[in-house]
């Protein structure tokens, strides 16, 4: 099956299947293969790739019951397709610590911020290197 491009639909900023990490075997290699990075909500697990994009979200029964689980993947959803554009050629496993259960939506956002400009300054210290 031919892969389709990462197009998120900004009208309703969903995250389509396209844009979405799916597989077991891909959660597993980007473990064992990625760079992790922590903060106090989230963990992140990336993986430099060419061509689009790719995320997963892995939020687990320590989080809480399935409302609030539900409610933390939909809010990191919609972190993930307004920020996207930072990650390009990345991909990119979001795990949810416990803490996350009772954090808002803006300390979400900040915390992928923190995260994202984290792996941002890695990346131009690795360039900076060659």
């Amino acid at each position: 099956m031919p892969k389709t491009a990462c197009l998120i639909d900004l009208s309703n900023h969903a995250l389509p299947k396209s844009c979405r990490l799916l597989k077991r075997g891909s959660f597993h290699y980007l473990a064992r293969k990625g760079t992790k990075y922590h903060g106090r909500l989230l963990t992140l697990q990336v993986l430099d790739v060419e061509g689009d994009a790719r995320f997963g979200l892995t939020v687990s029964k320590k989080v809480g019951k399935a409302p609030t689980r539900n409610l933390v993947k939909r809010r990191l959803r919609h972190i993930i397709s307004q920020r996207k554009s930072v990650l390009l050629n990345r991909h990119v496993v979001f795990q949810a610590k416990p803490a996350i259960a009772t954090a808002t939506y803006d300390m979400m956002w900040h915390e992928v911020e923190r995260l994202f400009e984290k792996i941002k300054w890695k990346a131009e210290q690795r360039q900076e290197k060659i």
